[in-house]
């Protein structure tokens, strides 16, 4: 009820053209729906609109910029989401036919949400952005935060010394730096590590500069693909502005100013941001170096069979043809020797994010929030199928399979107009040829009438040479029979003149009808042609169709395997690390007794526990997050028969208790009961008992 109206209220309203109040009304209406959500529970709507940009002060005086992605999508709404077309669009060949992509960059669709929501900013100018003052879109959008450049030297140092300090026995502290080039050359653990110590920088320094919505914090993390190449496609200013940019290789008119590769940077690395900026003030987003996302790497975004994690975009030694936004690799993290590889050309860019489950909503609040957006629809890009109710893959076969099938609809519906048509120009074609056969009877029959007049004229002629002279003819009656053979002779040679008139205007309509009875044959020779190639077509997108239909039934079974085999690995994971956390806090309990809690000793095998405890909640909500809840029960009952069925003694006997325990928590963090590492640990607390 309170949605509804929401909605009422931002379609609604017309905006004020009054100099310049249509912000402070646009503000007003924000502030309404505010109050009206606070005052009858509805959770909705944040409280405060999220800044743009974000400026965050760093150690030793560094600082580092987001730009707020926004994504057009009506901020009122708890659950809300942009299904858009990533990667290349498919172009014809000179042969009409469409030339098949790598299998890394096949087009897909997905969706896109947003982890603030504040009012959306004209990025025309990126010192200064203006409110969009004619914009019919809600007060609130959904955004996501994106950095402005990659991470550089200078950043990096600075934070990471920061972290040496605070944990001096952990981590040495790197060299001091300034530069402004982007930070390359680090492994994937280093990479978390800067992004662990970054956000621990801001939770303890800056947390009142951090955005929010409603009571959950930002907090860094490694943008997902579907974030980084919307961004680097100019966002929605481009789709909106100008769609065909945004489906192109890159948003931009000339792409030395923007982005540098192999001939505009001389195989060098460059500063950041020292080119153009991107339409959502974004710098290099495409070359310079690549970037690390968050996303695992499948071959179309989705696909059941993931690798290591995407790496998106271009480098300085690139050739130009691909600084595109659909350009994607697979990271490769270990060499042939297994020695962890230091990525030389691979840099990264943070995204800000808020927890889901953070913004404190009341009990059942979410899952009213999620079955509204359920059924309203605009969570289409899944479907129910035998491997869960949300198997990317087969979508993806249906969706091709539904776009074959709408093809071959428009196409036999084009065949069902050209068969009318052809139906018309063949009726036409039988009425003119009537006409023309018509007309030659009525050529036949005047011709024959001007044979009997020529034939008439020529007996009168005759009979009147027979007879005797005028001058021989002295009575009154010779006098009148040689006055009427004059007048009749005069009338037939006017009939005669008539007849040869009306010969030759037939002629002329002949000569039109059989002119006309060509262009007719003609027309139906090539509609006949045209027909023959739209059967040609639609067999092949019929065959196209039943293949794709096979294989799309052939990959469901492999699909739900993959799946188990997944939620299985996440499972043996999830129950080792928390035997071992149990374990673990025996040992604390002894050496607390022993040596005190200030011991060494203690403090290592405290860290260990944590970090057990930490691993275990990390697996369990890629669980709850990543699998299918209908899978679990299957799951279990397989590794239960798997621990007892251990005659080699690989695994403890008490490490089957865990499994119930890991049952429970994901039945918990699903409900939003179980959220921090210090729930765990207490939950690890009361069962250690049963572990004796």
């Amino acid at each position: 009820m309170i949605s509804t109206t929401s909605n009422l209220i931002t379609q609604n309203q017309e905006p004020i053209q009054v100099g310049n109040t249509q912000r402070p009304f646009r503000s007003l209406i924000a502030l309404c729906l505010i109050l009206l959500g606070q005052t009858i529970g509805f959770p909705a709507l944040a409280k405060d609109p999220a800044p743009d940009p974000v400026a965050l002060d760093l150690p030793e005086g560094e600082s580092i910029r987001f730009r707020a992605i926004y994504l057009g999508l009506d901020g009122s709404k708890v659950f809300d989401a942009k299904r858009i077309s990533l990667g290349p669009v498919p172009r014809p060949d000179e042969s009409d036919s469409f030339e098949a992509p790598s299998y890394k960059e096949y087009r897909v669709d997905t969706l896109l949400g947003g982890s603030f929501v504040g009012e959306r900013k004209d990025p025309k100018d990126c010192e200064t952005p203006e409110d969009i003052e004619d914009s019919k879109d809600p007060p609130l959008d959904w955004l996501y935060y994106l950095g402005e450049t990659e991470v550089t030297q200078s950043q990096w140092s600075k934070v990471m010394r920061w972290y040496a300090r605070q944990h001096p026995e952990d981590y040495q502290a790197p060299a001091p730096s300034s530069s402004r080039l982007p930070k390359t050359g680090l492994t994937v653990a280093r990479i978390q590590l800067f992004i662990e110590a970054f956000n621990e920088w801001l939770l303890s320094n800056q947390r009142h500069r951090l955005p929010k919505y409603r009571q959950a914090e930002a907090f860094a993390r490694l943008p997902t693909e579907a974030e980084w190449e919307f961004a680097a496609r100019g966002g929605i200013v481009t789709l909106r502005e100008d769609p065909d940019r945004f489906e192109a290789s890159h948003p931009y008119n000339d792409l030395d100013q923007h982005e540098w590769h192999m001939k505009s940077s001389d195989k060098e690395l460059k500063e950041v941001a020292a080119n153009a900026p991107n339409p959502l003030c974004l710098y290099d987003m495409l070359g310079n170096v690549e970037e690390i996302t968050q996303s695992l790497f499948g071959p179309d975004y989705q696909q059941g069979r993931f690798g290591e994690c995407v790496v998106r975009g271009a480098n300085y030694s690139s050739d130009s043809e691909d600084v595109a936004a659909h350009t994607r690799s697979e990271l490769l993290t270990f060499s042939s020797q297994g020695k962890p590889r230091s990525l030389t050309k691979i840099g990264f860019r943070l995204a800000l994010s808020t927890r889901i489950s953070s913004g404190g909503f009341g009990p059942g609040d979410l899952d009213k929030a999620w079955q509204e957006y359920a059924r309203s629809g605009r969570r289409d890009l899944t479907r129910p199928s035998p491997s869960g109710v949300s198997s990317p893959s087969a979508q993806g076969q249906q969706d091709r399979l539904a776009h074959l099938q709408k093809e071959l609809g428009r196409l036999e519906a084009d065949n069902r107009q050209l068969l009318q048509d052809l139906s018309s120009l063949q009726k036409a074609q039988n009425e003119r040829a009537t006409d023309a056969l018509g007309g030659k009877q009525a050529i036949f029959k005047l011709e024959e009438t001007n044979k009997r007049m020529r034939e008439q004229i020529r007996r009168l002629r005759d009979e009147l040479a027979g007879r005797p002279h005028q001058r021989d003819y002295d009575s009154a009656a010779s006098k009148r029979e040689l006055g009427r053979l004059a007048d009749q002779s005069r009338r037939l040679r006017s009939k005669n003149d008539a007849l040869q008139d009306r010969l030759i205007e037939a002629e002329g309509k002949h000569t039109a009808l059989e002119r006309q009875y060509a262009e007719a044959e003609t027309l139906v020779h090539n509609m006949t042609r045209q027909l023959a190639e739209k059967d040609r077509r639609i067999a092949a997108i019929q065959q196209g169709a039943a293949l794709t239909q096979f294989r799309n039934t052939e990959n469901l079974g492999r699909i739900r395997t993959n799946e188990m085999r997944y939620l299985k690995a996440e499972m043996q994971l999830a129950s080792y690390n928390a035997f071992n956390a149990i374990l673990e806090l025996f040992r604390l309990e002894l050496l607390a007794s022993d040596l005190g809690a200030d011991h060494p000793l203690y403090r290592k095998k405290l860290a260990l526990a944590e970090r057990y405890t930490n691993d275990y909640l990390r697996h369990i909500r890629l669980i709850v997050n990543d699998t299918e809840q209908a899978l679990f029960p299957e799951v279990k009952a397989e590794l239960l028969r798997t621990f007892q069925a251990d005659r080699d003694r690989a695994f403890d006997r008490r490490q089957i208790r865990t499994l119930d325990h890991i049952e429970e928590d994901v039945r918990d963090l699903r409900k939003g009961l179980l959220v921090s590492a210090r729930d765990v640990r207490e939950r690890f607390e009361r069962r250690k008992v049963n572990y004796r």
